[in-house]
This record gives structure tokens, sequence and C-alpha cells, in this order.
């Protein structure tokens, strides 16, 4: 590419790992996986029933939210208990830890073989099409072996505070928002509903004019006034598009499309784009890739858990890269995690700066973009009826069983109100319908929770453009 991409366009997803999504691939050195990679169901008994990977037959997901803390991936990685000792890793400990998992959530841990399902092409549709026509990134890891929201810091700062649970406080570490905005490059968030990236409350007035819905992503899209990096999160709460686990695939591939096909019908867009899609982190699913060693984000730093020092990367998860500026079909095999977006980021839009180590050390995918004619965007194949009846009964739900993900949003939603000055009207916490681990909640109750977030924490596109920086 002759000039950098004017347009930077990030969608992560949630809780997915390669295998899961990607195992079915067969082009560019890429083996689809087979009953060859396989898991014992009881690491305490060799002589017992083992998993194959296997492709999945049927839509049907898993019925419990899988294990994705340290303490699970560690197990899932060595077959052992933590700490975590990187010449123990085999990634022959999904299905022991999943059966775990079911047995305390009292369920059948029979149907621990499932952690160890891939998606075909045809579950999967536009996330295929896209990995097959651009480029797919077979090493792309989390950057973290543990869950969402240490992930997810590092996607914006290339670290976590030393963090490695979802912990719930509203985070001040230097961001790539923060250093688009000293150098006025323009930026956004757009969210489903509840961002997480919320959690940069100290970002300071800039908060509201910066998150927006993801309705006015497409607006912008449409007008023109699309900004240099766009940040896309998914539905968290209503017609569940992140693909978060026991939550339908079949809604975030079309949440895919609709960013896609929005994105190539715009020339001036397309024709200045880099979209990168991928997953905040494995979700406690099957992946055959062994995490190699990483750069911690700062000598010495140590995590609380088990003194874990952020140098070894987080389990493999899907990364396709979109652009007209790279050729059909390719596979790279570079390492890469989420700090490869600040890095991206940063040098795309000229940005002279470095958050930590890790991303001064990480791979942008800028080297990607070798073609100095762009391409013109490729056809999706049509939505499969499944999605249809997948977004139906999203739709016929009245309750919501709330994953750990969205207990977290639900209490920094309470957090940021208490920040505000004045505070807005006080939400009522959602109410607790059944065992505290797993609470449920009504569909009303939810939706009053989004529209309170919205309203209190969210600004509008029109209120972003009307500011001078941008």
């Amino acid at each position: 590419m002759a000039t950098p991409p004017k347009h930077i366009v990030v969608l992560m997803l949630e809780n997915r790992s390669f295998d899961h999504m990607l195992g079915h691939l067969a082009h560019g050195g890429l083996e689809p996986v087979d009953s060859d990679d396989r898991n014992i169901m009881d690491v305490s008994r060799p002589d017992g029933e083992w998993c194959p990977a296997h492709f999945l037959t049927s839509d049907r997901d898993v019925t419990a939210d899988p294990g994705h803390g340290f303490d699970d991936v560690v197990r899932q990685l060595t077959g052992d208990e933590p700490p975590l000792r990187p010449e123990a890793i085999t990634n022959g400990g999904f299905a022991w830890n999943y059966a775990r998992r079911l047995v305390e959530r009292n369920q059948d841990p029979g149907l621990a073989c499932d952690i160890m399902g891939c998606h075909s092409a045809e579950q999967v549709p536009v996330l295929s099409t896209l990995a097959r026509e651009f480029v797919t990134c077979s090493r792309w890891f989390a950057s973290v072996p543990s869950e969402t929201w240490p992930n997810r810091l590092f996607a914006h700062g290339a670290q976590s505070e030393g963090l490695l649970k979802n912990v719930i406080k509203l985070y001040k570490h230097r961001t790539t928002f923060d250093a688009l905005s000293d150098a006025r490059r323009s930026w956004a968030v757009y969210a489903g509903d509840v961002p997480q990236a919320g959690a940069y409350v100290e970002l300071g007035d800039l908060f509201k004019d910066r998150f927006n819905t993801i309705h006015e992503f497409f607006d912008d899209v449409e007008h023109g006034t699309l900004p240099s990096y766009s940040f896309l999160e998914p539905s968290h709460f209503i017609d569940v598009d992140s693909q978060h686990p026991t939550h339908s695939v079949h809604l975030g591939d079309e949440l895919l499309r609709k960013v896609y096909s929005a994105l190539a019908s715009k020339p001036e867009i397309w024709e200045s784009l880099l979209f990168l899609v991928t997953y905040d982190e494995h979700g406690g699913f099957f992946d055959r890739e062994r995490p190699p060693a990483a750069v911690p984000p700062s000598p010495g730093m140590k995590a609380a858990e088990h003194g874990f020092g952020f140098d070894v990367l987080g389990v493999r998860v899907p990364a396709v890269v979109v652009s007209p500026f790279v050729e059909a079909g390719v596979v790279n095999d570079t390492v890469r995690d989420h700090s490869s977006i600040v890095r991206t980021v940063l040098d795309a839009l000229g940005v002279d700066e470095t958050l930590t180590d890790r991303d001064a050390a990480a791979e942008s995918v800028l080297p990607l973009l070798t073609r100095e004619e762009a391409r013109a965007p490729v056809p999706l194949p049509p939505p499969p009826a499944r999605a249809a009846r997948a977004f139906a009964a999203e739709r016929a739900s009245t309750a919501v069983e709330l994953d750990d993900l969205q207990r977290s949003l639900v209490e920094l939603t309470h957090l940021l109100d208490e920040h505000r000055a004045p505070p807005p009207r006080r939400l009522a916490p959602l109410p607790t319908v059944g065992p505290v681990s797993e609470p449920v909640a009504s569909r009303a109750d939810v939706e009053e929770l989004v529209a309170h977030f919205q309203r209190e924490h969210m600004g509008s596109r029109d209120a972003r453009l009307r500011r001078p920086s941008s």
C-alpha cells in the first residue's frame, strides 16, 4: 500500500478460540482439525475417556459457560493446577476442565466433549468468507491467559495494570485513545449496548462525545464522517451478538456481515480501509496452538495470581485482516496479540509513541497491506435460515441469565453512576432470581439498564462532530 490506511476499524467479539471458529480452514498451509487432536476427560485416569476434536453437526452451543479465568486456562493448557509452567503447556486439559465446570453447574460431565467442537464454514459463513478472501492471522493470541477484562485492556493500552481478573474499576493507564487525542486524531467507540471500554471514564469530557451507539457507526459510514479509528463492541445484553458462549454464533456472524457490508458499500471508505476482526479471548474452547512467550508490559511486572509475569500469551483466537490492499487467501503466521492493535493504530495514524514494552515489541499488521492498487469488495453468501431462527429465539426470551461479563458490566454501570457529578437517578440493582452464581434478570430490567447507560454515559455522533479536535 502506497500510503497508510485512513480508516481503521476493529470489531472485537467474545470468547471463542481460533480452532472453534476457523478450525475448518484448509488453505495457505492450514490444516483442519481432526480426531488426532484429543483431550482426556479426567487427567487422573489416563485410561479414561478421550474427547477428539470434531466438527459440529448441529447449531447447539455449549450448555454451560466454560471457565476462562486464569486458573481455568492453566488447567486447559497444562492439565494441571496453577501456577503456569510454560514447559508444561500441551493444550491437553480443555475437556477435563470443562467436565469440572459442568459438575459445578450441576450438569452432565459427559457433555465435556462439547468443548472440542469446531464450527464448519457453513455455520459461520461471513467469518469464513472473509478469512478465505483476505488475510487470516493464524498465530494471533489473547494477550494474557485469562478472561475478558484484562484482554480488552491490552487491546486499548497494551497492559492491564498487572491484573488477571475482571476487576471492575475506573482505569487510568494511558491508552490508544489518549495518544490519538493528544495527536489530534479522531476516534470513537461504538457499542451495541454497554461497552467494557467505558472503564476508561478518566478520558474526561471525551467520554460522552466519543462513546456512541453501534447505530451511529452505520450513520457515520453512510455520511462519510467515520473517524480515523473506530473500535466496535457488540451487544452484550439485548439480542446478544457478541458470540459469548451459550449465545448464538449466528447473530455475531450477522453483525460482522452488517459491518463489512456497510464499509464495502462506500468507495471512499473502502479504498482507505483496514478492518480487523478478532476476539478478546478463547472462552475456554479447545485450540491446538501452544501459546508462546511474551514481552511483559514492564520489567518485573507480576500479577497477584501465582506471581504470573505476563511473559506467556493466552490461547489463540481468530483474527482476520480485511482491506482492499491485501491479497486474497493469505495466511500469516507471525505471532501477534492484542497489543498489535495498539501498534497498528499508532503506526498507521502517524503517532510516534509506545505505551508499554509489550506494544513496543508487538508486530503491526501494516506489513500485510502489500497491494498498490485497491481490490474490489468480495460478495458474501446469503444469511442462513438458522440466523433468523436464532434472532427469533433471542427476541422471544423473557429472562436473561447473566454471565460473568454481563454481571461485570452491570457493576461498571453503577460505578459510573457514582462517578458522575451530580450522580444520575439511581438505577435499581437487577433482581436476582435463582442462584447468586447465575442470577437471572427479566428482559425488561435489562433493557432499562441498557437505556440508562446509553442515556447517562454515552454521547452522540452530532456532539462528537461538533468538537474542533475532530
